[in-house]
């Protein structure tokens, strides 16, 4: 996989599908126990800082990324703090979303080569949503149970993460494919 750095979406397409692939399989290791949950954060947010140049480069730095990408690294800081070493994990769940990336990128390396091969976007569709729930219920979990708990700085910093990642990945969900994907199973 040769990148051109001088066609940037050629260029983009090809880093986000190594960086998301990458972050994925970390992310399965994870789950399974296989790397340390400091060792997986310490290694996505590597990635996160080989991923902002290349976004930067490929003007795809908007305010919804510029906020996603805040909120990886102020988490992750936090989390590295004993104090809130507890919350570890959620930083870890919320990189879920880069297995359906990796589907998402590979459709658009193919649909760039003038493929038009339908496998990696139905893909895309079907773990996006999972993952986007999945990711949304954990960090509100935790979010609910600090206020419950009345640890109000942690309710307060846990609200704002979980109701912002619930505003991006609303945001991000591609709605009208999904009623298009459903009529046609339908």
């Amino acid at each position: 996989m040769l990148i051109d750095f001088y066609n940037k979406n050629n260029f983009k397409i090809k880093s986000f599908i190594t960086i998301n692939s990458i972050s994925s399989f970390l992310t399965l290791l994870w789950f399974n126990n296989k790397i340390s949950t400091k060792n997986h954060l310490l290694l996505e947010l590597f990635l996160l800082f080989t991923k902002i140049p290349i976004e930067y480069y490929c003007n795809n730095l908007s305010s919804d990324i510029i906020f996603h990408h805040t909120s990886m690294i102020i988490g992750s800081s936090l989390v590295m703090n004993k104090k809130f070493s507890y919350y570890a994990d959620i930083i870890s769940v919320m990189q879920i979303i880069h297995m359906p990336l990796t589907c998402y990128y590979c459709h658009k390396l193919l649909k760039l080569k003038k493929k038009n091969i339908k496998y990696f976007y139905n893909l895309y569709l079907l773990t996006w949503l999972p993952s986007s729930i999945y990711r949304n219920i954990y960090i509100t979990n935790f979010a609910y149970k600090s206020i419950y708990n009345m640890n109000i700085n942690n309710s307060v910093l846990l609200s704002i993460f979980s109701l912002g990642f619930i505003y991006l990945d609303y945001n991000w969900t591609p709605w009208n494919k999904y009623k298009l994907f459903i009529k046609n199973i339908i």
